[in-house]
């Protein structure tokens, strides 16, 4: 089984494992053997008209899922941790319910960045307060306590794109090239110290 932890209403511009998406990661890799969780009801229920693909969806506060330990052998999360008081419970809870040597794909926003992370304490995003506020390197040293990861990758993210963002406006080709930009500051060392996003890849320890 597959779990998209904090799927959304179903429907945005994403760069979701190295490709550009339209749709959420539901609708790209879902079926009958996936299912979405989300805290809000609206995005449930907006969710549900979007995806038909068999998945299923639930109303369900991550840090308490209402699944067995070891319920899941794929578990995909994209910026539903900064919403919690505690990221760490997420991160806990997302093992728990994880099969040892099992994936784990994360990206989430980090507080690299001073001005991105600062705009970020008094924004909030599209109506959810960002209640926690962390760095690569501490996401990376919660997941490793359950995790082997495998992989860490770091984006940046010019600030208006994530105004467009906010307003489900961002084109196609404004993610193209900060995709690029991101892969050059990597590439002269500078990724991790401009990054705002960060993508690990992860393997529940046995």
């Amino acid at each position: 089984m597959k779990l998209d932890y904090g799927c959304g209403p179903g429907g945005f511009f994403e760069l979701q494992e190295d490709r550009i998406h339209r749709n959420s990661w539901l609708v790209e890799n879902g079926g009958d053997d996936s299912i979405g969780i989300d805290i809000s009801y609206g995005n449930i229920s907006e969710g549900k008209s979007r995806i038909t693909n068999g998945s299923h969806l639930a109303v369900a506060d991550g840090r308490k899922l209402p699944f067995k330990d070891g319920s899941f052998n794929y578990v995909h999360e994209c910026g539903a941790l900064h919403h919690m008081t505690d990221y760490r419970e997420g991160i806990q809870e997302i093992a728990r319910v994880m099969e040892s040597d099992s994936k784990l794909w994360m990206r989430e926003s980090v507080s690299n960045e001073p001005f991105f992370a600062l705009a970020r304490k008094f924004v909030g995003w599209r109506g959810d307060d960002v209640e926690s506020h962390f760095t690569s390197d501490e996401l990376s040293e919660s997941v490793s306590s359950y995790f082997t990861i495998i992989e860490r990758r770091y984006y940046w993210r010019v600030m208006i794109a994530d105004v467009l963002a906010y307003f489900e406006i961002e084109p196609k080709w404004c993610l193209v090239l900060q995709d690029r930009i991101s892969s050059l500051l990597n590439k002269i060392g500078l990724g991790k110290f401009t990054c705002n996003h960060f993508v690990v890849i992860a393997v529940k320890k046995g």
